[in-house]
């Protein structure tokens, strides 16, 4: 029977004028009837309290005795009946909550409380995790989908997180009778990279503000850039400063982002370049950096007050340099020897260095190189090009691979695939080995320390993402006492006395 429900023991009364005396008992519970005279069946609803009895299983022998009283109050024998009490499917364990926090080292992004793409790191528990009429919580399990972590203990602290959006949570907790409970949560990443620049302009103009290469005293900065908010909480703020090349700052100030500025009161002067260097600075520290080269003004030829540095097309430079500020064209190319590459053509130049010409050509070793599909370049034997291919490839996708190819059609082929975080944002598939058999695709990864999920045991980690699921893993557990027994292999750790 069912606890909870009622147990019924029926009677057959030697004598009307009998009374009996009925007891149920379950381990150490019992309740007693007085059952009066003509009685013919008692029944009593077994309590669910009953079942601290069995802590460890779903079902235990209880017992009822039938005491028979004559018309004096003289007992006239005792019979006791066996029967079975299970434990109901309602009767599990239970979680008052799963708990989630991020921990972040950044002190700011901290008091943001954020979980944050490369910055964050998730702490998971299980809280009020207890067993139901006896029993007691004998294993736990955390899951995280997409996987940021998972673990075999009530608590997990994950590495740097590097998925973005929402993770569901599901904890699980198995009791010492096997019955299991489950509660669910969720967390959200937000993708984090640091400050951007949309767009950077940067050129002499007059007071105005209109473009004079040739004349302009001025310099016209404008500068668009941005941060990812983090649920509104970053910002970005910009500074500039305007320097001569080799001399001293020019301006300093704030930017706002789409704003053009016309900086430098008339003071550039012709024969000078100048850099405008941006900084963009958000909330968290980050910081991104532009360098705008704003050149000096046109010449044909221009030598520097001294004589010790020449410019053409420009304005000359630093001492004991030679600036061109028009493409370099020499009728006699220049050789090897002194930095060129003795060639008028490009394939010419290909060749003088060693290399190939171009698409076709022959190589060293009998091969081809040829070029298709997205980004890639492949080797072909000139001597069989339907097989045995080397091939470098970049997807447009954000992935690129070395492949090596059996036939043509790339349906049969194994390469070492690396992912872009656009691509693949976990370091768990950054790095996989790939294979293509009749073009039915497998995938491998390749374990390394910048992983969230633990290496298994068959591939030599512990699949462990703690110390004590490690141990767990490899069959190292801890225990109050020694075991009276237990599974070949296992390591049992226990206090001494």
């Amino acid at each position: 029977m069912v606890a909870g429900t009622a147990a019924t023991l029926n009677i057959t009364a030697y004598n009307s004028a009998y009374t009996h005396k009925v007891t149920w008992s379950f381990g150490s519970y019992s309740q007693v009837q007085n059952l009066a005279a003509g009685a013919t069946s008692a029944s009593y609803t077994i309590p669910l309290s009953w079942l601290n009895t069995i802590p460890s299983s779903t079902s235990g022998t209880a017992y009822v005795s039938l005491e028979t009283i004559d018309a004096s109050g003289n007992s006239l024998g005792t019979y006791s009946y066996a029967f079975t009490i299970t434990v109901p499917a309602s009767v599990v364990p239970s979680i008052s909550s799963v708990g989630t926090a991020p921990i972040n080292s950044n002190s700011t992004l901290n008091s943001w409380g954020l979980y944050v793409y490369g910055k964050s790191q998730a702490r998971i528990t299980i809280n009020g995790a207890a067993g139901s009429y006896g029993s007691t919580i004998k294993s736990y399990s955390i899951e995280t989908s997409p996987s940021i972590g998972s673990a075999s203990a009530s608590s997990l602290t994950t590495g740097i997180l590097y998925k973005t959006g929402t993770i569901t949570v599901t904890a699980k907790v198995t009791d010492s009778r096997g019955r299991t409970a489950t509660r669910s949560t969720t967390l959200y990443i937000y993708y984090y990279s640091g400050p951007y620049f949309t767009e950077n302009v940067a050129y002499r103009c007059n007071s105005s503000g209109t473009r004079d290469d040739a004349g302009g005293t001025y310099a016209y900065v404008k500068s668009s850039f941005g941060c990812y908010t983090l649920n509104g909480n970053n910002s970005v703020s910009a500074s500039l400063t305007l320097k001569q090349v080799g001399g001293s700052n020019i301006a300093t100030r704030s930017l706002v982002s789409g704003t053009g500025y016309t900086l430098g009161n008339g003071s550039l002067v012709s024969d000078a370049s100048y850099q405008a260097v941006i900084t963009l600075t958000d909330t968290l520290g980050s910081v991104t950096t532009y360098t705008g080269e704003i050149n000096s003004a046109a010449y044909i030829m221009h030598i520097k007050k001294g004589g010790k540095a020449v410019g053409f097309g420009m304005a000359a430079g630093n001492d004991q340099t030679v600036s061109f500020g028009w493409p370099l064209k020499l009728s006699t190319p220049l050789e090897v020897s002194q930095g060129g590459t003795g060639a008028s053509t490009a394939a010419n130049a290909c060749a003088a260095l060693g290399a190939v010409k171009k698409t076709g050509d022959t190589m060293s070793g009998n091969l081809t190189i040829q070029s298709s599909l997205y980004p890639s370049v492949y080797l072909k034997p000139t001597y069989n090009s339907t097989t045995n291919q080397t091939v470098f490839e970049g997807s447009y996708a954000g992935a690129s691979s070395f492949a090596a190819w059996e036939d043509s059609s790339g349906s049969n082929r194994r390469m070492l695939e690396v992912r872009t975080a656009k691509y693949e944002a976990s370091m768990d598939n950054a790095v996989l080995l790939r294979t293509a058999v009749n073009n039915n695709w497998y995938s491998y990864r390749l374990f390394h320390s910048g992983m969230a999920t633990p290496i298994p045991v068959a591939n030599g980690g512990t699949g462990g993402a703690t110390a004590k699921a490690a141990l767990n893993s490899l069959g190292i557990f801890y225990a109050a006492s020694l075991p009276a027994s237990g599974t070949d292999g296992q390591i049992c750790l226990v206090p001494i006395e």
